[in-house]
């Protein structure tokens, strides 16, 4: 498949693409179509994990490709099948930073190398997400810009719906997913109402139980000033009445 879709390839197909789109449906139509490259690529890591930093260094330099090569064909493949499972295996991912070197602020061009040598399945991973075809993503950037701070907010999308505070969906299609496949009505309707709920706290229109509370104390506290002015006036104006009358002749 991905040779049907790189441009510079000798098998890269035109037009309507009816190839690739023959290959994509029949991918997408087989169970375990996204967990069969997650196993590869998480036995390559184990085994290349067992080596690493051992001295065996034809070894591990063997097993370092055969990790890469697992990498390079499942996330580059797992971007072109837009499904329930690929979210969850590309997801999933996301959490898995074996392999990411943090570089000093003025890194030499050795460290440069030798943090270059791997790639985080994390990273590979917001690569392969943001080749999806989502109606809207939380991060739309060049795959080949993307870089390890970019990893985040993927990873804060996907937790969001993973705890079933989201949903997602893919272009040409209206249905919404979430984890398990079709969200349920019930889902979607309680995800509108809290995505309601955060815009009018966050447009200061939605008023919590305390503030109403503030808003009846001070509606019967100005009420209690009004009735008191008001009583005051009265009393006055009964005692003066009174007093005329007392002082008019009978």
């Amino acid at each position: 498949m991905t040779q049907l879709s790189k441009p510079d390839s000798p098998n890269f197909e035109k037009g309507d693409r009816p190839v690739f789109h023959a290959a994509q449906a029949a991918l997408l139509s087989i169970p375990g179509h996204a967990q069969y490259y997650r196993d590869r690529i998480l036995n390559a890591r184990l085994e290349y994990e067992k080596v690493k930093g051992q001295g065996e260094i034809e070894k591990e330099a063997g097993t370092r490709t055969e990790l890469s090569n697992a990498q390079t064909e499942g996330f580059r493949t797992m971007a072109y099948l837009p499904s329930v499972e690929t979210v969850r295996v590309l997801g999933e991912f996301l959490a898995d930073e074996r392999g990411y070197t943090k570089l000093p602020p003025d890194p030499t061009m050795k460290e440069i190398q030798e943090a270059g040598r791997e790639v985080p399945n994390c990273k590979g991973a917001a690569k392969a997400l943001v080749c999806l075809p989502f109606v809207s993503k939380p991060l739309d950037k060049n795959w080949m810009t993307l870089t390890y701070e970019d990893v985040a907010p993927w990873r804060e999308w996907y937790e969001q719906i993973k705890a079933g505070n989201r949903t997602f969906r893919f272009e040409g299609d209206p249905t919404e997913y979430d984890l398990n496949g079709p969200a349920s009505r019930q889902a979607l309707d309680r995800i509108a109402r809290a995505d309601k709920r955060d815009t009018e706290r966050a447009d200061g229109t939605r008023k919590g139980p305390h503030q109403k509370g503030a808003k009846d104390q001070s509606f019967f506290g100005n009420w209690g000033v009004i009735l008191g002015v008001a009583s005051g006036v009265l009393l006055v104006f009964l005692v003066g009445y009174g007093w005329v009358r007392a002082g008019k002749p009978s």
